[in-house]
């Protein structure tokens, strides 16, 4: 994918791609007036083109709606980096008052040791560095959503869904010692938006 400015509109974006297949739509143009907004959007969409990863912590703010509301829910993201060399900083920025979305490629398949089994690492992180959950039924000050996403590249997701979230039940429950904690799962598409709306909706929910 190639991403440029249109030469004749410094508010115009270009979007599209570097070999196009035969009968392709033409590409995406659009206009971005207030520049602030425009500089965001080019840095994320340069970041997806490229398949940039994210270094250090990125910290972005997010308005989610709330279902069945007028308002929406304010959000601070804060986007870990997953290199090693970053692994050791990561506990000063865990806050007890958050929902965590421990993000996996569900396309590298349940028994590849850098698939679901690397869910462990994050899960134990968490587990180490956050207090543990209160007895009884009160609710704990966090959440953990486990997210599994690409589910786009699959033929047929579905078929597959419940051998997934088996898998990473058992990582969470019995592997990471988590099971006095709510279990969710939700699988998603950034390309496609699938199953986004219900993310924010479970993000808002804990809330």
């Amino acid at each position: 994918m190639e991403l440029s400015a249109s030469s004749s509109s410094p508010t115009t974006l270009r979007l599209a791609s570097s070999s196009p297949p035969a009968g392709q739509s033409p590409p995406l143009q659009f206009t971005i007036e207030d520049k602030t907004e425009r500089e965001e959007v080019v840095k994320r969409l340069r970041r997806i083109c490229g398949d940039e990863r994210t270094h250090g912590i990125d910290i972005q703010r997010q308005l989610i709606p709330i279902p069945s509301s007028d308002s929406s829910l304010e959000v601070s993201v804060w986007d870990f980096a997953g290199q090693h060399e970053y692994y050791n900083t990561h506990h000063y920025f865990l806050l007890a008052r958050s929902v965590f979305l421990v993000v996996w490629k569900a396309t590298e398949g349940v028994d590849d040791q850098l698939g679901v089994s690397g869910l462990e690492f994050w899960l134990n992180s968490l587990k180490a560095h956050l207090p543990p959950p209160p007895a009884g039924n009160e609710k704990p000050l966090y959440s953990i959503i486990v997210v599994g996403t690409h589910i786009d590249e699959f033929v047929n997701h579905q078929q597959t869904y419940g051998l997934r979230k088996t898998k990473v039940q058992e990582v969470f429950s019995k592997k990471c010692g988590m099971g006095n904690l709510p279990f969710e799962y939700i699988e998603v598409s950034s390309k496609s938006g699938e199953n986004m709306s219900l993310l924010h909706e479970r993000i808002t929910s804990f809330s």
